[in-house]
């Protein structure tokens, strides 16, 4: 049995706002295209929630619902970073083995660290402990033996939840009632049909006398909502949609300088950066890039094919160096950036990387405990748990 992990972050862009603006994280948020009234919410943080403001909603109607709303333009350019930082965050401290699904979530293989289903739950606390402590970021996550069972648990607890299905009476408690609109890859309309004909839950989806009613509504797809109603799905991720098209780093200079040491060593700098997120992703690459901008913002851009795969520091390093040298050198730049692209899977999965971070999570665990249990010595009292379950009530 394989142990798949689905992680969500919650309220994505809002909780991001949150990050960028600590003051918003006691109020009631929305982010929108625009703050106009006809603009459209495109995520709400929880507390706005509690007043059914939603993604989707009409920015006039979230208002009247919430007249406290706070609403707040889109920064994608901050959203794209910290969706990097998650996803490195995972392929660096859990597993490369992932599958990208969004900006905002992901599956991730961790059979290679469990052998039992509570071994593949304690992973995902983990995990969980340190994003939030290391990003900043909630997630909740969905722990099962394929990929639908794993995004459907990881709904099921919002904000900061974690939910396991791995027992048939697992899907008939959890999966079985939930509304057919619910369940993942089922759209508006098939929603819609599926009720028309009075399939109302996953339970009706999963009944073998309504077969003629799904192949009817889903066509020749019909087998797969079936089996996914009864548990059965995919277990073997998707790799392709986690390779990006190229990756890059530039930084601008304090200063304008022809300085060689100074720009061998911004040379050196990005280069490690970028060469760190190829390693997150296990990925090699032909093509390299180096890029200047000159006082007058004039960007001039120089590449390099090569003939075989790159993918090691002080070869890429070098290389860029011999870019600059041969293109730039006594020019007087203002920026300088490097990249890599045609990029391609090494074909490695790291799978070592987990248990040195356990061992340092424990470490903090046990700290922990050595403090608690210094604090309810000199009080006589339990305070500490009493405080916690006063918080968790």
């Amino acid at each position: 049995m394989k142990y798949i992990l689905h992680i969500d972050l919650n309220a994505f862009f809002a909780s991001v706002e949150e990050l960028l603006n600590p003051k918003l994280k006691s109020k009631p948020l929305a982010v929108a295209g625009k703050t106009s009234r006809a603009s459209i919410v495109s995520s709400a943080n929880y507390i706005a929630r509690q007043f059914g403001v939603k993604a989707a909603m009409p920015i006039f109607k979230a208002k009247k619902l919430c007249h406290n709303l706070i609403v707040v333009n889109h920064h994608f350019h901050e959203y794209e970073k910290y969706s990097n930082l998650f996803i490195d965050f995972i392929c660096q401290k859990l597993t490369n083995n992932i599958e990208i699904m969004s900006i905002d979530e992901c599956f991730a293989d961790v059979t290679h660290l469990c052998k039992t289903p509570s071994e593949a739950i304690n992973v995902a606390k983990i995990i969980q402990r340190k994003l939030l402590r290391q990003i900043g970021l909630k997630c909740s996550i969905g722990v099962s033996y394929n990929k639908f069972l794993a995004k459907m648990a990881s709904d099921l607890r919002k904000p900061y939840g974690i939910t396991s299905i791995f027992s048939k009476k697992d899907i008939e408690q959890y999966i079985w009632p939930l509304p057919v609109e619910d369940m993942f890859l089922v759209g508006t309309a098939s929603s819609k049909k599926l009720k028309d004909y009075q399939i109302k839950t996953i339970r009706d989806i999963a009944n073998e006398k309504n077969v003629d009613i799904l192949k009817n509504v889903f066509q020749n797809q019909w087998e797969v909502y079936f089996l996914h109603a009864k548990g059965i799905g995919d277990d073997e991720l998707d790799h392709s949609h986690n390779i990006p098209k190229s990756l890059s780093n530039s930084e601008t200079f304090l200063t304008d300088t022809n300085n060689l040491d100074e720009i061998y060593l911004k040379i050196e700098e990005l280069t490690k950066l970028m060469v760190d997120r190829m390693n997150s992703y296990d990925l090699v690459g032909r093509r390299l890039s180096l890029s200047i901008k000159y006082p007058d913002f004039k960007v001039t851009t120089k590449n390099y094919s090569s003939p075989k795969l790159l993918s090691e520091y002080f070869e890429i390093v070098q290389i860029l160096k011999n870019l600059y040298v041969d293109n730039f050198q006594n020019a007087t730049i203002r920026l300088i950036g490097v990249g890599i692209s045609q990029l391609q899977f090494n074909k490695k999965l790291n799978t070592m990387i987990f248990d040195d971070y356990v061992e340092e999570d424990k470490i903090v665990e046990d700290q922990y405990q050595i403090i608690k249990k210094d604090i309810n010595d000199k009080f006589k009292l339990d305070i500490i748990d009493i405080a916690s379950k006063k918080l968790n009530s």
